[in-house]
This record gives structure tokens, sequence and C-alpha cells, in this order.
């Protein structure tokens, strides 16, 4: 019997965010960094993918990008307003100071060359408090998201690059976070925390827990 595929490791979009926003950008590769993984994470390339990008494939001002992938399939893909804000200032302000000859990656290392992935890896690695968390997991963040946003299956599938349908159902697993919030709303107890209301309020208001009724332990050995 075949094994169920397990829902990929992810973390939440606010994490996302906040190792997003702390990437320092006063300096060429700062900046690089930022619109490397703000690429990555909006788009849900490969790290193969995202290296692979030559300066002429792409522009900050046209939110799309043909890509080819795994088995030379050719596919769209798409990035919003901060992804292109983030490649327009790297492209301004640090890409020429970083170029040591003709090479014509959109993303240089420090020496002017194509960044390899381990190089990638280190960068989110870098970036991250969270130490397994690397490009791929990017990706399956990306795809994660907008499952929980309400993007169909298929429509996930064409923007991965995945070649049967089978191999995006792994996101069909609900996340950590769906199951979370699923908790938060529904669990009787789990409801606001009002602290204005005093203990007689509280024992009337039918979306807090009810204390116990001290004749209900009456006779109970401890």
């Amino acid at each position: 019997m075949t094994k169920p595929s397990q829902a990929p490791f992810t973390v939440s979009q606010e994490t996302i965010a906040h190792m997003l926003d702390q990437i320092p950008t006063d300096n060429p590769l700062g900046l690089r960094d930022r619109a490397m993984l703000e690429l990555l994470y909006a788009s849900g390339l490969r790290a193969a993918e995202l290296l692979s990008i030559d300066l002429p494939d792409i522009s900050p001002w046209q939110p799309f990008l043909a890509i080819t992938g795994k088995g030379g399939r050719r596919r769209t893909v798409f990035f919003g307003r901060t992804a292109a804000t983030w490649l327009q200032r790297y492209l301004a302000e640090a890409r020429s100071s970083l170029i040591a000859g003709d090479d014509p990656a959109l993303f240089l290392n420090s020496r002017g060359g194509r960044l390899t992935t381990r190089s990638l890896q280190n960068i989110v690695k870098k970036h991250s408090l969270i130490t397994w968390l690397t490009p791929h997991t990017l990706r399956h963040c990306f795809a994660t998201h907008l499952m929980e946003n309400g993007a169909s299956l298929r429509h996930i599938q064409v923007l991965l690059g995945h070649a049967t349908i089978a191999t995006t159902e792994v996101y069909l697993h609900p996340s950590t976070e769906q199951i979370k919030r699923q908790y938060l709303k529904a669990h009787p107890l789990c409801q606001p925390y009002q602290p204005t209301l005093n203990v007689k309020e509280a024992l009337n208001a039918p979306n807090l827990c009810r204390l116990p009724s001290r004749t209900a332990h009456r006779g109970r050995q401890p």
C-alpha cells in the first residue's frame, strides 16, 4: 500500500513577512537578497529556476515572466507589486555595483557571477531564524498560502509547474495554521477574553468558560 504523502513543512504568512522585513537593505548585497527572496516567495519558483533568470528575461514593470522548468516545460509565473518594487530598487541601486564582467544573470554574487543553489540556500539560512527554512520551503509556503486564501488546486498546479495534479494534491492537507484558526474559531472555550466582566457576568456569558459550581464537587474525595 502506498504511504500517503504528508503535508510539506511551511511557516505562516506573518513569519515570512517578518523574515523579509528584517533583511538589511542599506548595501548592494542586502538589496539583492531582499529582491531575490521577495521574488522567490511571490512566484513559487524553484531555486534553479530563480537563478536561471537572465536580465533580459524580466521587467519589474511587467509582473510576470516566462520560465522553463523541469522537463523543459514552459510556464508563466507572476509576482506582485512588493516584489516588483524591490526588483526595481535592486536594478537601480545595487546590481551595477556587483557587475565584474558580462554575466547576464539577474542576481549576481559578490564577485559578479551567477549565484549557485548552495549560495541561495546560505542566503535563506542567513536571514531566517528558523534553521530548517530553505528556498524550497518558500515554494511550499507560496502554494500553501495560496490554498489558504482560496486558490484552486488546478491553478496552483499550473503556477508550480507540476506535470500532474497528483503532485499538487499534497497541499490539500490542512496546514498547522489552518488547523489553529479553525480550532480558535470553533472551540467554545477559545472565545476572545473579556477582562471587563466580573465573576457574576462571566458565569452568565454564553461564550465564555463557565466556572464549576462548588456544589458539584461536594462529597468528592481529592
